[in-house]
């Protein structure tokens, strides 16, 4: 997942300041859940629980800001809803690592993480261009 870069528009209304409150979030997931891969499954599922606390952090910041644009709140429900899947899925395959799984049934928690991070990269996707839209409206001539 890449990080979000915040808008640098000032002045321009209250798209602005609420995309850049929103951004703020997912750039502090991003960089709170970075950590190197996990060579043995017990570090992979401890490096796993710690990625969906962040997830859960992400999730509780977002439902706490206040947005009034429609658009930027069906942003921002999206990216809820994907950093729970996330989150869940995290500590589903957190789970059978501890227990040392089958191969199966890791591939597909690890399918359903990857399905979540690809929500989660549309969900951004479509914030990005809902704020970047309003920075190109926003610049002087």
């Amino acid at each position: 997942m890449l990080a979000i870069a915040a808008l640098a528009t000032t002045g321009c209304g209250k798209k602005t300041p609420e995309c850049n409150a929103v951004v703020e979030v997912v750039n502090g997931f991003a960089a709170a859940s970075k950590e190197p891969e996990a060579a043995d499954a017990k570090a992979r599922a401890s490096t796993l629980r710690r990625t969906a606390d962040a997830d859960d952090k992400a999730a509780r910041e977002l439902a706490a800001l206040k947005t009034t644009l429609p658009d930027l709140g069906k942003a921002s429900v999206k990216l809820r809803t994907a950093f729970a899947a996330h989150a869940k899925a995290s500590r589903d395959l957190a789970a059978l690592l501890e227990k040392l799984p089958d191969a199966a049934a890791q591939k597909a928690l690890e399918a359903k993480i990857a399905s979540a991070r690809e929500t989660m990269d549309v969900a951004e996707h479509q914030l990005s261009v809902h704020c970047e839209d309003d920075a190109k409206r926003c610049e002087p001539f």
